[in-house]
């Protein structure tokens, strides 16, 4: 509806121990249809996008924002197949 402000005051996401589990986990890379990945408001006030700075600065996971993935989830549907390279 335009409001930008209002549309990044909140945003599901993944959390710090999110980070932990994908550490744990060897994941490479997450991808999500939010523009933040993170969860918003942040966990802590005061420390702006900490998931961003364990999971980029600390465990070097790639962070894919804002994508559109109905297409995809519609295609591995329509065959049955969920693996691909992206």
């Amino acid at each position: 509806d335009g409001d930008r402000v209002g549309y990044m005051r909140t945003m599901p996401g993944l959390g710090l121990d999110c980070a932990l589990w994908l550490h744990q986990h060897e994941v490479a890379a997450v991808a999500t249809d939010t523009n933040a990945v993170e969860v918003i408001p942040f966990e802590d006030p005061q420390v702006p996008l900490p998931f961003h700075m364990v999971a980029i600065r600390d465990m070097g996971l790639t962070l894919g924002e804002m994508f559109d993935l109905d297409a995809l989830a519609h295609a591995c549907a329509e065959d049955g197949h969920y693996d691909f390279l992206f």
